[in-house]
């Protein structure tokens, strides 16, 4: 029965105004546990609670914290007074609130340093009180702020060490994962992860597997995990398409639903590419990324953004170390630069070449803003202007190499990136590395696995400044380039058939051409 089609649903949203501070959190709640997503029922709800946070009770407003987050509905006001309100009654909170409140504000993120600290301190002392839900919850939600409290993650290791055996597959993987940024030799916690995951190892879901195999070998039991991983990622190797066929790359994407994956984590991964032909990029190259600065650290990364006064929010940021050389008939494309991934509403259109997949687990992420897709973009564009993008057989005269080294592991919609690239780019030998680098054994592969690529030693591109050269069709006029809208907008129309991209042609003079390049 659909609740939002007769007349008390209407009722309820015209009377919204008219509830007390209960009734609004109770509202909230409810529609977030039946996972009904309404976003001018949310907005009302957001606009009607705003003057009454001062009544809500302390669970009222942790419930009203975690009810948004679970729909990923954010309102800058809203959890910017959820937040005041919510350090006023502190003492208040019990321990599942104080749990909800920081896991609500890091899945949404919501970055409020007062309360962070706030919490951190009225947590400590609750420990026991504290179920293996809430401990996992809190220092996830810690780590993905990137916010380091020695003391919480000292209680909170305590408290978890004793009630290993009540934590579930994601709260394990979890733990493991934010303890990795946090306090990478806390031996005895991870000893006790473990162990718990081999007793609970049939239960493990695919993305709580590949989170707890992130640790590598300084789990006991890392080989234990991988081999119960293993025969997981042959399956998903099957699905990646061996072609541009638009109904392969549907398949693809409802393969990463059905499984329930995101990311595969540094050890999946390396599976993947190495069975996909993509080697490791060379150590010295990996060590350069991080000496020469190309990349700040591996690990997770974030930086803040200031939407008003008290108003910051948090954004992952993703870089990529990236070193090319390219080569085909008459052109030469060379270099090496760091891509980031774009704040999200950034980009405005599709690419003409590739296509993203958009995760199970947050399906309000664009990976078009992945840094990945991001260059591979941008670098098929450049060789589509140097005159060697139009058709597969012109393609198939590029070679070279693109060695890249990125902060983490690469999403399951850039895996399919990288494919893609290699089905359009056949010539071009690619090595990546993404986070961690864990040493794993490739083979025996599944059927239809590549050899890995041979690892070309990579010089360093020299200075001298490389002449472009950009596509011209047979019947252009003298004095004018094919052109497209670099800028992405939403008039910039394309088609694909049979695997072969081609574009609505626009012809342009050399000066309008030359403009276009600039303002891109």
């Amino acid at each position: 029965m659909d609740i939002t089609t007769g007349p008390g649903f209407a009722s309820l949203v015209a009377w919204l105004p008219q509830f007390d501070a209960r009734s609004l959190s109770n509202s909230v709640w409810a529609f977030a546990t039946l996972s009904y997503f309404d976003t001018p029922l949310l907005h009302s709800i957001a606009s009607s609670a705003l003057p009454l946070l001062a009544e809500f009770s302390a669970q009222g407003l942790s419930n009203t914290a975690w009810s948004f987050a679970t729909m990923s509905f954010t309102s800058d006001p809203l959890l910017n007074s959820i937040s005041a309100a919510a350090r006023k009654k502190i003492s208040e909170l019990s321990h599942q609130d104080l749990s909800n409140t920081v896991w609500a504000m890091a899945k949404l993120g919501f970055s409020h340093l007062p309360l962070l600290d706030a919490i951190a301190a009225a947590a400590r002392p609750r420990m026991s009180e504290m179920l293996a839900q809430d401990l996992a919850n809190t220092v996830w939600a810690y780590a993905v702020f990137c916010v380091r409290n020695d003391p919480l993650l000292e209680a909170i290791s305590s408290a978890a060490l004793p009630t290993i055996g009540d934590f579930n597959p994601q709260n394990l993987a979890n733990t493991s994962w934010a303890f990795e940024n946090f306090w990478d030799d806390n031996e005895p916690l991870m000893y006790a992860i473990s162990a718990a995951a081999i007793r609970s190892l049939v239960d493990f879901d695919t993305q709580p597997l590949a989170t707890l195999c992130e640790r590598g070998h300084q789990l006991p039991d890392y080989a234990v995990f991988e081999a119960q991983l293993r025969p997981v990622l042959m399956t998903f190797f099957e699905k990646i398409p061996r072609s541009l066929d638009p109904e392969a790359w549907d398949e693809y994407a409802r393969t990463v639903e059905d499984v329930r994956i995101d990311n595969f984590g540094c050890v999946g991964t390396r599976f993947l590419l190495g069975w996909m032909g993509v080697g490791e990029a060379p150590e010295d190259f990996r060590q350069r990324s991080l000496s020469e600065g190309w990349i700040p650290r591996i690990g997770r990364l974030t930086a803040t953004i200031q939407r008003g006064p008290g108003i910051t929010w948090m954004r992952t940021r993703v870089v990529s170390h990236i070193q090319y050389d390219l080569k085909g008939p008459d052109m030469r494309l060379r270099g090496e630069e760091a891509a980031e991934n774009a704040f999200h509403g950034e980009v405005l259109g599709d690419s003409r070449w590739l296509r993203a997949v958009t995760p199970p687990f947050n399906p309000f992420a664009d990976r078009r803003t992945c840094s990945e897709f991001r260059f591979f973009d941008k670098i098929i564009e450049a060789l589509s202007r140097a005159g060697v993008g139009s058709n597969a057989t012109v393609r198939a005269g590029v070679e070279g190499y693109i060695t890249i080294h990125i902060n983490c592991p690469p999403c399951v919609s850039c895996i399919g990136v990288v494919r893609q690239f290699q089905l359009l780019f056949k010539g071009v030998t690619l090595c990546l590395s993404g986070g961690r680098s864990v040493p794993v054994q490739l083979w025996p592969g599944p059927p239809g696995a590549e050899e890995t690529a041979a690892i070309l030693v990579h010089q360093a591109p020299d200075e001298a400044p490389i002449e472009e050269t950009y596509e011209r069709w047979e019947d252009a006029k003298e004095g004018q380039h094919w052109g497209w809208n670099v800028a992405w907008r939403t008039e910039d129309r394309w088609w694909q058939s049979s695997g072969e991209p081609w574009q609505q042609r626009t012809w342009l003079s050399n000066e309008d051409f030359a403009a276009n390049l600039e303002d891109a």
